[in-house]
């Protein structure tokens, strides 16, 4: 999403919200947000064309009226209507948005009873139980509203690694082509979330001062801090889109040992420096030396090669330990978990295959959301049997690609599936999934008992977490993960980067003993099915062997595992 695609579906947002809070009329509200669902589905190449040619009402659902908004947006970057609003109520309003069950009416209600108009006086009035007596609220909605007020405080100026890798490639454009750079920090280690955008630049030759290019990056009007720390100079800049960038300098002939330092956890540093003391050489963040010799490095993997170790991209720097080989990419060979319009998918299930078939993959595993999911438009047999039957039709004429029979089973709050045996049965495997009820106390009881089920084969986003948005519920990691080697069930690295969940953290720890995963997009459209590249990220930071990643399995050997563990 482009800058000013950003932008105007944060304006068409902020219009919603403000003409809700003024009882605007219903009909204006609902195509607020129409529109601006629509131009967030826009690809960047379609926004632009239309952004260039002004030719809004040929999209469905856009009259003259919010036409006028967005032409008057791009002509001034504001809208008169959203400013005539800004007279009546406070902007500040809009940033309690961001707490979750709060809605335009309840801080309608916020504003006009107790005069709040920001998170902080929110909290404050919380703390004070102003909120016990409100009409619509009572103890428990203020117990809520508090623990989402020290979630999002927890977050603050966090982003995604998706959106950050999007800041990225548009920042990265505009990078001096004759410079040697690198990303490192979180950006390089593929974190899941990150609070600034770190990149590593080899001064230029003869040259210590302050890059002259910098001031052409775009970002001149923005706030900038140089300073020296202990090890590199470094320059601190703001993106438009509130992103903190930092550019580390150092010289050419440090830039190898520099890159792995800046993008190694502490334990990983600490376990090079060791392996370079065991060898006789010392090992600093600006060179690798004997006595008083730097030895030259041309590249970070030369680091490696002097140690003697197998090398670590960026994003498997975490651990004191290596692995001989990672997964790739080129190594899948199907995914799992992924949605088409017989459940809340975008797009047909032969559409969905024929994307995974051009993508070079053997097997598609098609889980549509459960019955018990009504608000995703689960299941019930009679879809069940006429998805069934389209998929015995694909594979009878499509050699290249096999679609299994799978669905994505909701637990229930007593660790049931919500299909009975004579239903499951039928699937060629089950991923089971928690959608609700998560605050239950006897989560960990809830999840071994869907693990013991005979028909469940994986088992979906375990956490149930949302990244910035919903911690992960409590519930006993180490029984689960013994529950599920035992069982043989897979457990899902769900790729979707609202989720990575399995926390690569964990899936260290539970693959050292033997777990099975599967990195699964938990994709709802063509483009999501992408969304694998984040979970291969993940597997390979928690340094998860190929061999023990189910989709990098054979059509063959996967359908024989599948059968083995069937009652």
């Amino acid at each position: 999403m482009n800058p000013h695609q950003r932008a105007l579906k944060d304006l068409l947002q902020q219009l919603e919200f403000f003409s809700e809070l003024h009882h605007e009329n219903p009909f204006k509200i609902r195509a607020y947000a129409k529109v601006q669902e629509l131009i967030g589905e826009l690809s960047e190449s379609d926004f632009q064309e239309h952004w260039e040619e002004e030719n809004w009402t040929e999209l469905k659902g856009i009259g003259k009226g919010i036409a006028q908004v967005i032409q008057e947006f791009k002509e001034r970057q504001s809208s008169s209507e959203l400013e005539a609003l800004w007279k009546i109520y406070p902007k500040s309003l809009y940033e309690l948005r961001q707490i979750k069950g709060l809605g335009a009416k309840k801080i309608r209600v916020l504003f006009e009873t107790l005069q709040i108009q920001s998170v902080g006086e929110l909290e404050y009035a919380c703390n004070e139980n102003r909120l016990l007596s409100l009409p619509g609220f009572g103890e428990k909605t203020q117990s809520k509203v508090l623990s989402e007020i020290l979630l999002l405080k927890k977050h603050q100026g966090f982003s995604l690694l998706s959106d950050s890798l999007q800041v990225a490639a548009r920042l990265e454009k505009k990078f001096p082509k004759n410079r040697v750079w690198v990303a490192v920090g979180a950006l390089g280690a593929k974190k899941e979330t990150m609070d600034q955008l770190d990149y590593l630049f080899a001064y230029e030759k003869n040259s210590r001062s302050k890059p002259n290019w910098l001031s052409k990056l775009g970002l001149e009007t923005q706030q900038k801090r140089e300073a020296d720390s202990s090890e590199f100079r470094f320059c601190d800049i703001q993106t438009p889109e509130a992103q903190k960038l930092r550019f580390w300098f150092c010289e050419a002939e440090e830039f190898s040992v520099a890159s792995v330092f800046l993008s190694s956890s502490r334990s990983h540093w600490e376990f090079l420096k060791g392996r370079a003391k065991a060898r006789s050489l010392e090992l600093s963040p600006r060179a690798l030396t004997r006595g008083s010799k730097r030895l030259d490095l041309k590249s970070d993997r030369e680091l490696y090669s002097q140690l003697e170790l197998d090398y670590a991209p960026a994003e498997a720097r975490e651990f004191p330990e290596l692995r001989p080989k990672l997964v790739e990419r080129s190594e899948i060979q199907g995914v799992f978990h992924a949605h088409s319009l017989y459940s809340d998918g975008r797009h047909s299930l032969a559409e969905m295959a024929q994307a995974c078939k051009e993508r070079g993959w053997k097997y598609l595993g098609i889980s549509e959301h459960s019955k018990t999911a009504v608000y995703a438009q689960g299941l019930e047999r009679k879809r069940l049997q006429d998805q069934w039957t389209e998929i015995d039709q694909w594979n009878r004429q499509n050699k290249e690609l096999k679609i299994l029979k799978g669905i994505e089973s909701d637990i229930l709050k007593d660790g049931n599936l919500d299909y009975p045996k004579e239903v499951l049965k039928g699937f060629d495997f089950v991923i089971a999934s928690i959608h609700q009820r998560y605050g239950q106390k006897d989560m960990t009881d809830r999840l071994l008992k869907a693990l013991k089920n005979p028909y469940t084969r994986m088992l979906g986003h375990l956490s149930g977490r949302l990244l910035l948005s919903r911690e992960a519920y409590a519930f006993d990691k180490e029984r689960v993960f013994r529950e599920s080697i035992e069982s043989k069930v897979v457990i899902e690295l769900n790729a979707n980067p609202h989720r990575l969940d399995l926390d690569w953290r964990d899936c260290f720890d539970a693959c050292r003993q033997g777990l099975l995963i599967s990195i699964n997009p938990d994709a709802h459209s063509i483009e999501a099915l992408d969304d694998l590249d984040y979970g291969i990220w993940m597997a390979r930071k928690a340094l998860v062997p190929p061999s023990q990643i189910i989709n990098t399995w054979s059509l063959a050997k996967l359908e024989e595992f599948f059968r083995e563990a069937r009652v």
